[in-house]
């Protein structure tokens, strides 16, 4: 479900382009509010470029496949997360209500898959933003 944030940015998109779409059919007068309209879509626009989004994944010990000698592996696809070539992974590991950030080394494929590797397998939360 989409939060607040996402429902304001799509408001601020559709009233740009109804404003556009009326101020510029009603005629000359009202083509400054068919300007109003463009720049209230460009800006959603900007906004929702700029608008930080995350891809969470729980995982549990068994999610991990173990490769060798004490090394796990974890891997994501790039159509699983989203989140292009530029990706940041972190790695949580759950200490029962909490979370704490753990050190892994993880690194991005050519196709832009993520792959960490662990010391041991880790029942936690991947966050790729």
């Amino acid at each position: 479900m989409a939060d607040k944030r996402s429902k304001t940015i799509f408001a601020l998109t559709v009233l740009g382009v109804v404003l556009s779409a009326i101020g510029f059919d009603l005629g000359h007068v009202w083509r400054v509010l068919g300007a109003i309209g463009i720049l209230l879509s460009i800006a959603a626009a900007w906004w929702q470029y700029k608008e930080p989004r995350r891809f969470e994944l729980n995982v549990s010990e068994e999610t991990w496949r173990y490769v060798s000698n004490r090394l796990y592996e974890l891997k994501i696809d790039a159509a699983t997360h989203q989140r292009g070539f530029s990706a940041s992974v972190e790695v949580y590991q759950s200490n029962g209500d909490t979370f704490e950030k753990v050190e892994c080394d993880a690194s991005l494929t050519e196709s832009g898959s993520v792959v960490i590797h662990s010391s041991h397998a880790i029942s936690g939360k991947i966050v790729i933003t």
